[in-house]
């Protein structure tokens, strides 16, 4: 590692078997954000991270959210069908990750080499993931993002330009958004999007090829 004029450097991170639990209160609080309470800034400029490679290898991640169980107990929130995602207690098996990152004031750059993770519970297992990431002030942009699962292969790659996602209060606001999207799909089973979707794809119970791109605005959107 090394700091110079407020530059942190990192040529290796690497985690071995973490066991990474992760819980919302029933107050909304996630007890991640008291890992590290933020501190007034009193440099002239924020700081830069830049980190050539991290690695988690073999964790196991369990969420836990106890504001939507309580909302279920009371009967003003619905579990998931029978073989769907649980978004609010799911636990992550065999989670690899690799890639790196630059983290500047208003811009990050990350890529995703690989990674992988099992979700026995859902029989759900995501083989390899990777892509290259951009997030700034006026654009957002995926690219050369793999996603290969047991039964599925989908190439991606996609921007939103001159807006902050960060900031984004209302999906109105992405109304006028100039939007570039792109999918080959090579195998898409849509049993897998059932588990994370639920009914709305309930109709798709194949396995489907595709390619298709998009762009425009969400107003005025030409999809091919």
């Amino acid at each position: 590692t090394a700091c110079l004029f407020g530059r942190v450097a990192l040529r290796n991170v690497t985690l071995i078997n973490p066991r990474i639990h992760v819980w919302r209160s029933v107050d909304g609080s996630l007890n991640v954000t008291q890992i590290v309470k933020p501190r007034p800034d009193t440099s002239s400029s924020a700081g830069i991270v830049d980190i050539k490679n991290a690695e988690i290898r073999n964790a196991r991640i369990k969420f836990i959210d106890s504001l939507v169980l309580k909302s279920r107990r009371e009967g003003t929130a619905s579990p998931p069908p029978p073989g769907g995602f649980d978004y609010a207690l799911f636990q992550l098996e065999s989670f690899h990750l690799s890639g790196e990152a630059r983290i500047e004031p208003e811009n990050l750059v990350a890529q995703i080499r690989k990674l992988s993770f099992e979700s026995r519970k859902e029989r759900f297992k995501m083989t390899h993931f990777a892509g290259d990431f951009i997030l700034s002030p006026s654009l957002a942009a995926f690219r050369n993002c793999v996603i290969e699962t047991r039964n599925s292969l989908i190439k991606l790659e996609g921007q939103l330009k001159d807006i902050d996602v960060t900031t984004i209060e209302d999906l109105a606001e992405l109304e006028r958004t100039p939007v570039q999207l792109s999918i080959d799909a090579q195998k898409l089973d849509t049993r897998e999007l059932q588990q994370f979707l639920y009914t709305t794809v309930e109709f798709l119970d194949r396995t489907i090829s595709l390619e298709a791109k998009a762009s425009g605005t969400f107003r005025t959107l030409s999809v091919d």
